[in-house]
């Protein structure tokens, strides 16, 4: 495939074939390439984000978090879908509080989305005793809440 700097989009759609496909190599390979020819795009570090999700080995958590930060300061279009995959991040880490304040703002972005809802109805909230600030995983949590969808580029969408 033969593209231009402009073509980050393509980079990009094409990354986020080989994510659905789980072959996080190829889609790692195109959204590297997408990102060197636009350093700003949201929907490249979204995708960028949302890799160790596929992962099996070790998750980059870190990786990922810093992604979605990055995101969000660029406040795009799908602000509370990119506060929904941090809260997941942050839900992994162990970081409760923190997951469940950007559950409540994917939520005030969107909260048309029930998925937003589900995702912060897994948590409980934190407790009051001070010795135990931490908000604790309820039953129904395992591991990632939900498999997140890549971000596409806003003219070729086809996530919801």
């Amino acid at each position: 495939i033969r593209m231009g700097g402009s073509d980050y989009r393509a980079y990009n759609n094409i990354a986020c074939i080989y994510l659905e496909e789980e072959n996080i190599e190829k889609a790692i390979t195109y959204l590297n390439d997408s990102l060197e020819k636009n350093p700003v795009i949201p929907e490249i570090l979204h995708n960028l984000g949302v890799i160790p999700f596929y992962e099996t080995e070790p998750l980059d958590l870190q990786k990922s978090l810093d992604y979605f930060s990055r995101v969000i300061d660029m406040k795009p279009d799908f602000l509370a879908k990119t506060y929904a995959m941090r809260g997941q991040v942050y839900e992994k880490l162990g970081k409760m509080s923190e997951a469940i304040n950007d559950y409540n703002l994917a939520i005030a972005h969107d909260s048309s989305n029930g998925w937003y809802q589900e995702l912060r109805n897994k948590i409980d909230e934190p407790k009051e005793n001070p010795s135990d600030r931490s908000a604790v995983v309820s039953k129904k949590y395992s591991t990632f809440p939900s498999f997140p969808k890549p971000a596409f580029s806003p003219k070729v969408s086809i996530w919801s």
